[in-house]
This record gives C-alpha cells, sequence and structure tokens, in this order.
C-alpha cells in the first residue's frame, strides 16, 4: 500500500488522481482518503478505517495488527502491512478486502 503525505492546502492545489488503494494523507488534519484510480483528490471523500487509521496514526513500527516500515527506496513513503494481507475482492473488482 502506497500512503502519500501533503498538507491539506498542498492536496487542494495539486488536486491528484490516487492509484487504487492509494491512500493520500493530509498531515496537518490526520484526515485521508483512498484512490480509485479515477476521481481527483478534491472530488474524492474522507475515508476512516480502524486499522488503516491505527497504521497511520502511529509511531513507525507495530500497531492494532499493522505494521509501518518507510520505503528505503521512496523516503517519505510508507508501507503498511495488516495481518491477514489486503486482497482484491473477486466479486467486486477494484475494491480491496483487508484481512480476508
Amino acid at each position: 500500500m502506497a500512503i502519500r503525505k501533503h498538507t491539506a492546502a498542498e492536496w487542494k492545489a495539486l488536486n491528484l488522481t490516487l492509484r487504487v488503494g492509494e491512500v493520500g494523507i493530509e498531515r496537518d488534519t490526520k484526515k485521508h482518503k483512498v484512490g480509485d484510480g479515477i476521481t481527483t483528490w478534491n472530488e474524492l471523500s474522507y475515508q476512516f478505517s480502524k486499522v488503516i487509521a491505527d497504521a497511520l496514526y502511529a509511531p513507525i513500527g507495530s500497531a492494532g495488527g499493522a505494521t509501518m516500515t518507510e520505503d528505503p527506496a521512496d523516503p517519505g513513503t510508507f508501507i503498511i502491512q495488516i495481518g491477514g494481507g489486503i486482497t482484491e475482492d473477486p466479486a467486486d473488482p477494484g475494491t480491496f478486502l483487508i484481512g480476508a
């Protein structure tokens, strides 16, 4: 899982399209959105997932059954490993299941 971090103002100005399942965090508000590969940032809704939130807002290491590490190849990008993994729902392509 890729994570991008910017301030709310930076996200609004950039108005990027996140890849499917990519997480974007507002560093100043701690809110996050999850990309669908089509919708731009300004049109995406904010999301909440207890497992993702625990990992995103905890110190680097382990939290809530998730482990977060910084990608050594791309500093500032964090990788979340969630127990049970993330899999694409075969009945609904583009929807991802956590711990399935």
